[in-house]
């Protein structure tokens, strides 16, 4: 099976999605973004920590800016690339794939996923082979930006709920990045969360749901 590539991203089993193609379709986006500062994020996969050196090594040779900001939910660093102006973004990730199977998602300046516009440009750029890489002087950094995390938590507080009725759910974060934010997300919110499976520093014994069995239409 070979790589997918479409306006989600670049999909592959870990195997596919080698260091030097990870490294190689940063160096591409840095280039698209004109080595912009750039927001990075990984979920809970094994093979994620591995793939954000290869990533990172293409975005500081490009003179990208990168603000790596952990293990954190896609839906968040979206937020975080509008609310603080980020050239762009890139999340390591799979979705509700199995664990040996990952994704780069890059996202654009509001923090969406490339049209079929940007996607065509992008990939022409990566296909293309020719990119922005810098002089030793001229090579980015990376900084770590968890302390922009808070500011979420913020505008979540400033949301008003509808109800005074105490809230209590339970969760299953199947130790993936959701976990993490978890108990923050609970006193900003006021909700009574129950755990389940957050911790993200052990691998989920189970693949993430839906899959194919249980989401087919009978």
């Amino acid at each position: 099976m070979s790589l997918k590539l479409g306006t989600s991203g670049v999909r592959g089993t870990y195997i596919e999605l080698t260091p030097q193609t990870a490294a190689a379709l940063s160096e591409a986006f840095s280039t698209y973004v004109d080595s912009g500062q750039i927001a990075l994020a990984t979920d809970t996969r094994p093979s994620n920590n591995y793939l954000r050196h290869s990533v990172l090594s293409g975005l500081i040779a490009t003179g990208a800016r990168v603000d790596d900001c952990g293990i954190l939910p896609t839906p968040i660093l979206q937020w975080m690339i509008r609310r603080f102006g980020y050239a762009g973004g890139v999340a390591i990730t799979g979705g509700h794939a199995s664990f040996d199977r990952n994704s780069l998602i890059f996202l654009n300046r509001v923090g969406g996923y490339l049209s079929p516009y940007e996607t065509e440009e992008f990939f022409n750029l990566y296909h293309s082979n020719v990119y922005a890489r810098k002089s030793f002087d001229q090579l980015g950094t990376c900084d770590s930006s968890s302390d922009k995390l808070d500011s979420y938590f913020e505008a979540i507080t400033s949301i008003q709920r509808g109800t005074t009725r105490p809230l209590r759910f339970v969760i299953d974060c199947s130790n993936g990045a959701t976990g993490r934010v978890l108990t923050q997300l609970s006193g900003s919110l006021k909700i009574d969360f129950i755990p389940l499976f957050c911790d993200a520093e052990v691998v989920s014994r189970r693949e993430p749901e839906p899959n194919r069995l249980n989401a087919d239409i009978l």
